[in-house]
Protein backbone atom coordinates (compact mmCIF):
# COMPACT_ATOMS: atom_id res chain seq x y z
CA UNK A 1 0.00 0.00 0.00
CA UNK A 2 3.04 2.24 0.44
CA UNK A 3 3.46 4.68 -2.30
CA UNK A 4 0.68 3.17 -4.35
CA UNK A 5 -2.25 5.61 -5.66
CA UNK A 6 -5.21 3.91 -3.86
CA UNK A 7 -8.02 6.94 -4.48
CA UNK A 8 -8.07 10.43 -5.62
CA UNK A 9 -9.77 13.95 -5.75
CA UNK A 10 -9.49 16.90 -7.27
CA UNK A 11 -10.31 20.21 -5.19
CA UNK A 12 -11.30 23.43 -6.71
CA UNK A 13 -11.79 26.58 -4.61
CA UNK A 14 -13.99 29.19 -5.59
CA UNK A 15 -14.03 32.13 -3.17
CA UNK A 16 -15.01 30.13 0.02
CA UNK A 17 -16.43 27.27 -1.23
CA UNK A 18 -14.45 23.88 -1.95
CA UNK A 19 -16.10 21.82 -4.85
CA UNK A 20 -14.86 18.19 -4.24
CA UNK A 21 -14.67 16.95 -7.74
CA UNK A 22 -13.38 13.66 -9.72
CA UNK A 23 -13.08 11.67 -6.76
CA UNK A 24 -12.20 7.68 -7.19
CA UNK A 25 -10.90 4.89 -5.41
CA UNK A 26 -9.46 2.15 -7.17
CA UNK A 27 -11.29 -0.91 -4.53
CA UNK A 28 -8.39 -1.55 -3.06
CA UNK A 29 -7.29 -1.76 0.33
CA UNK A 30 -11.02 -1.51 1.64
CA UNK A 31 -10.13 -1.76 5.43
CA UNK A 32 -7.97 1.11 5.28
CA UNK A 33 -11.09 3.42 4.54
CA UNK A 34 -9.23 5.41 1.88
CA UNK A 35 -12.31 7.32 0.72
CA UNK A 36 -13.11 8.26 3.89
CA UNK A 37 -9.12 9.20 5.18
CA UNK A 38 -9.29 11.21 1.35
CA UNK A 39 -12.71 13.13 2.24
CA UNK A 40 -11.78 13.50 5.73
CA UNK A 41 -8.08 15.04 5.01
CA UNK A 42 -10.03 17.44 1.90
CA UNK A 43 -12.27 18.71 4.69
CA UNK A 44 -9.24 20.03 6.64
CA UNK A 45 -7.78 21.41 3.95
CA UNK A 46 -11.16 22.79 2.73
CA UNK A 47 -11.24 24.39 6.18
CA UNK A 48 -7.52 25.59 6.11
CA UNK A 49 -7.95 27.49 3.01
CA UNK A 50 -10.63 29.27 4.52
CA UNK A 51 -13.90 27.79 3.25
CA UNK A 52 -17.02 27.68 4.64
CA UNK A 53 -19.00 25.55 2.37
CA UNK A 54 -18.02 22.24 0.79
CA UNK A 55 -19.54 21.31 -2.79
CA UNK A 56 -19.85 17.93 -2.97
CA UNK A 57 -21.25 17.80 -6.68
CA UNK A 58 -23.92 16.10 -8.54
CA UNK A 59 -26.89 14.66 -6.80
CA UNK A 60 -29.67 12.82 -8.59
CA UNK A 61 -32.67 15.78 -8.40
CA UNK A 62 -35.43 13.96 -8.14
CA UNK A 63 -33.79 12.14 -5.02
CA UNK A 64 -32.80 15.65 -3.36
CA UNK A 65 -36.39 16.88 -3.97
CA UNK A 66 -37.35 13.94 -1.69
CA UNK A 67 -35.05 15.05 0.93
CA UNK A 68 -35.33 17.99 0.94
CA UNK A 69 -39.28 17.70 1.72
CA UNK A 70 -38.60 15.51 4.10
CA UNK A 71 -39.57 12.05 2.71
CA UNK A 72 -38.02 8.87 3.92
CA UNK A 73 -35.31 7.50 1.50
CA UNK A 74 -32.88 6.11 3.15
CA UNK A 75 -33.26 2.33 1.29
CA UNK A 76 -33.04 4.30 -2.00
CA UNK A 77 -29.97 6.95 -0.92
CA UNK A 78 -28.32 3.87 0.21
CA UNK A 79 -27.70 2.02 -3.51
CA UNK A 80 -25.87 5.58 -4.15
CA UNK A 81 -22.70 7.00 -4.28
CA UNK A 82 -24.31 9.78 -2.63
CA UNK A 83 -24.65 7.83 0.65
CA UNK A 84 -21.24 8.77 1.29
CA UNK A 85 -21.91 12.10 1.30
CA UNK A 86 -24.66 12.86 3.47
CA UNK A 87 -23.37 10.31 5.98
CA UNK A 88 -20.56 12.86 5.96
CA UNK A 89 -23.04 15.81 7.21
CA UNK A 90 -23.82 16.89 3.28
CA UNK A 91 -27.31 18.30 2.41
CA UNK A 92 -28.85 18.60 -1.05
CA UNK A 93 -29.03 22.08 -2.79
CA UNK A 94 -31.39 22.51 -5.58
CA UNK A 95 -29.37 24.70 -8.36
CA UNK A 96 -31.92 26.79 -11.44
CA UNK A 97 -31.92 25.12 -14.55
CA UNK A 98 -29.15 25.44 -16.85
CA UNK A 99 -29.57 29.25 -18.94
CA UNK A 100 -28.41 30.31 -21.98
CA UNK A 101 -27.39 33.92 -22.86
CA UNK A 102 -29.04 35.18 -26.29
CA UNK A 103 -28.64 39.32 -26.87
CA UNK A 104 -31.22 39.14 -29.65
CA UNK A 105 -34.72 37.51 -31.05
CA UNK A 106 -32.37 35.51 -33.89
CA UNK A 107 -29.79 34.31 -31.41
CA UNK A 108 -32.85 32.94 -29.17
CA UNK A 109 -34.10 31.02 -32.45
CA UNK A 110 -31.03 30.15 -33.74
CA UNK A 111 -30.51 28.44 -30.59
CA UNK A 112 -33.37 26.50 -30.15
CA UNK A 113 -33.54 24.98 -33.35
CA UNK A 114 -30.01 24.09 -32.98
CA UNK A 115 -30.70 22.21 -30.07
CA UNK A 116 -33.93 20.71 -31.22
CA UNK A 117 -31.37 19.11 -34.08
CA UNK A 118 -30.03 16.03 -32.49
CA UNK A 119 -26.73 15.91 -34.87
CA UNK A 120 -26.34 19.36 -34.05
CA UNK A 121 -27.12 19.71 -30.06
CA UNK A 122 -24.75 16.14 -30.03
CA UNK A 123 -21.89 18.60 -31.81
CA UNK A 124 -22.58 21.05 -29.28
CA UNK A 125 -22.22 18.86 -26.10
CA UNK A 126 -18.79 17.81 -27.59
CA UNK A 127 -17.26 20.25 -27.52
CA UNK A 128 -18.78 22.09 -24.84
CA UNK A 129 -18.55 18.92 -22.20
CA UNK A 130 -15.78 17.06 -24.04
Amino acid sequence: MRGEAVAGLLLLKFGTRCTFEKKGWNEKHYAAHPNTLLNVEALFRAAAWGCSSVDYCAMDRALAERMLRGENVEQELAATRHAFNIRLGAKPKLLPPAQALVFSTWQKWLLDWGLGKSKVAGRLMRKVAP
